[in-house]
């Protein structure tokens, strides 16, 4: 691992840039350690102890509310990254994580660990840890918490379970101040596994569990959260489930008349609430530009936005991998949804309809995605504002076709836009064509595809080949 320290910058008394300071193969480790590893944990709740997991030893760490990491040393140099690319050197706890290395006669190291803020007040959370990054003066309150071995002097330490993980990390930083291990607990049943859980939890606030077994299974315990939402869509069931709703599509609020779309849900109700809410629900039917499938590839009818439900979720997630979770955003305009953008987003983990919130109206302050800031760190969503005020787009054309075929639905729609933005701020094209192919039967049925240009002749000359590709015999213009 070879670390270019031109390419830092000096910033609240440390240097800091991102992985382009490093070679190729460092630069991707820690993005690759969460998408290959952190993303196969399986969130639960810990009223799911007893049903989801299984195995005979439970190995337990404790989940600190901070930033996922990884410790560089190559012998001379120590450094830090986080899963997003930014390289960090020379904070007070990465120093002493290269001493303690150094220490242990180690020549190299490539260790997972959480870097959170002191927790000597009470549980600190990952905003706490950016706010102290940007202070030279809280920097020397930064913990680092190693939790797995990646690879010790170019090899990956031969172990029977964590267990030993745990004690090789131990062994290395026993003499931390800054840099300790993960707080660790072996449990040899689900009763000691509920102990531990209410201790670490919710007595002393952590964050959560990580969990591993003699099985080749991870799991995160975290409590579980609810929130507000609010129903723009439903699917009905086939079979003996019809005449009841199968699937719901919910949406949160960034503001007046725009509804991002947040996830789905058919957990959670009782034969009288499937068939209550079809009755209600199917009154509420509008038009809709935008198409949204459930799991059975059935397109949703789309509602009213007036119905609010609480939900319960297991855990958010704004990262799928190293891709940014996007989210659609609707607008009701001319009595119909559409589609306004699409933005930085969320996803919930196994969330479960809780009950009807007739109390509450389909508001802005009602369904805000601040609510997610009671328990989780939001990193900042929606589309990055550039600082000027934006002119509207305009539309230059927009058909739809539609073909039918033994039962079969299938749809196309060609939108070309004027953005009109291109010369407030040079990260938006002139134009957009946007294509959209609907298919009921598909494995994957809702298709996109987007081109740009800053020419309005070439925009046009790209939508001329795609209608020209698509529209063949049998389809209608709608």
């Amino acid at each position: 691992m070879i670390l270019d320290k031109s390419k830092l910058n000096k910033s609240k008394g440390y240097l800091e840039g991102t992985v382009s300071a490093v070679d190729e193969v460092t630069a991707k480790v820690a993005s690759d350690y969460k998408k290959n590893v952190c993303k196969n944990f399986i969130a639960i709740n810990p009223e799911q102890i007893d049903s989801r997991i299984a195995g005979e030893e439970f190995f337990i760490t404790r989940k600190y509310d901070g930033e996922m990491s990884v410790i560089f040393y190559n012998g001379t140099d120590t450094f830090i990254v986080n899963t997003g690319g930014t390289l960090r050197q020379g904070l007070p706890c990465t120093e002493e994580a290269g001493k303690l290395l150094k220490s242990a006669g180690i020549g190299s190291a490539i260790i997972p660990a959480e870097l959170y803020l002191c927790e000597d007040n009470g549980r600190t959370r990952v905003f706490d840890v950016l706010s102290a990054l940007s202070k030279e003066t809280e920097i020397g309150k930064l913990k680092l918490a190693p939790f797995d071995i990646i690879e010790i002097d170019g090899v990956y330490p031969k172990v029977k379970g964590y267990g030993e993980i745990h004690e090789r990390l131990s062994e290395i930083f026993k003499d931390g101040i800054n840099v300790k291990p993960v707080a660790y607990k072996k449990a040899a049943s689900k009763a000691e596994l509920k102990d531990v859980y209410k201790k670490w939890v919710e007595e002393d606030c952590s964050e959560g569990l990580v969990l591993r077994t003699d099985l080749p299974l991870v799991y995160k315990i975290k409590p579980k959260h609810n929130i507000d939402t609010v129903i723009v869509g439903y699917t009905e069931g086939t079979g003996d489930s019809k005449g009841q709703i199968r699937t719901l599509l919910l949406a949160l609020m960034t503001g007046d008349n725009e509804y991002q779309i947040v996830g789905k849900t058919g957990n959670g109700f009782n034969e009288e609430q499937k068939k209550d809410l079809l009755t209600k629900l199917s009154g509420m039917v509008i038009d809709s530009d935008y198409i949204e499938t459930d799991s059975n590839h059935v397109a949703f009818r789309m509602i009213k936005p007036e119905t609010v439900i609480e939900i319960s979720y297991n855990d958010v997630l704004f990262e799928s991998g190293s891709t940014i979770i996007t989210n659609p955003m609707l607008e009701i305009s001319d009595g119909k949804y559409k589609l306004k953008s699409f933005n930085k987003g969320i996803s919930f983990i196994y969330p479960i309809f809780v009950r009807l919130r007739p109390d509450k109206t389909a508001e802005q302050h009602n369904l805000r995605l601040s609510q997610l800031s009671e328990v989780t760190y939001i990193p900042e969503l929606g589309m990055e504002d550039s600082g000027a005020e934006l002119p509207k787009s305009e539309l230059q054309f927009r058909e739809v076709y539609k073909k039918e075929s033994k039962g079969k639905l299938m749809v196309q729609k060609f939108i070309v836009w004027k953005t009109n933005k291109e010369e407030i701020d040079d990260r938006y094209p002139a134009y957009v064509m946007h294509y959209t192919n609907f298919s009921s039967d598909r494995k994957d049925p809702l298709q996109r595809d987007m081109r740009v240009s800053n020419s309005r002749e070439q925009i046009f000359e790209i939508l001329d080949s795609y209608m020209t590709e698509n529209i063949k015999k049998g389809w209608v213009k709608a």
